[in-house]
């Protein structure tokens, strides 16, 4: 979060100063929008998201934290990675492993959103005759 600096509130309007967040809304704006919008209009926990909120619900629905943690660790983001890209029928090398590995060092809802697009872009749109 970033403290002190005066900023915009993306989902009211508001101005706010101080404990801004990564997506510029306001906690009731982010109550309001976990409650009113899905997770993922897409495949499940797919995003796209529009909160950092929804991508950590999203990681936390396809992989449950470790007992006695509220974030997934390295363990739970490399699964999150790895299974999404094995769906997606993506083969890893040694130096992909390496990434992956160094990837699931990150925020889980990091991961979240690296899993949906891998997800995302699996997906081949219907075609209408």
């Amino acid at each position: 979060m970033i403290d002190s600096e005066p900023w915009t509130c993306t989902g009211c309007g508001a101005p706010m100063i101080g404990q801004r967040t990564p997506d510029d809304m306001c906690r009731s704006c982010i109550r309001v929008a976990l409650i009113t919008e899905p997770a993922s209009p897409g495949p499940a926990g797919a995003g796209p998201f529009r909160t950092e909120q929804q991508a950590r619900a999203a990681a936390h629905q396809a992989v449950a934290p470790e007992p006695g943690w509220s974030i997934l660790r390295d363990a739970g983001n490399r699964q999150l990675l790895t299974g999404a890209l094995t769906a997606a029928g993506v083969g890893l090398g040694a130096y992909d492993e390496r990434i992956v590995s160094w990837l699931a060092g990150w925020e889980d809802s990091i991961c979240a959103v690296i899993a949906g697009w891998i997800t995302r872009a699996t997906i081949v749109p219907e075609r209408t005759p």
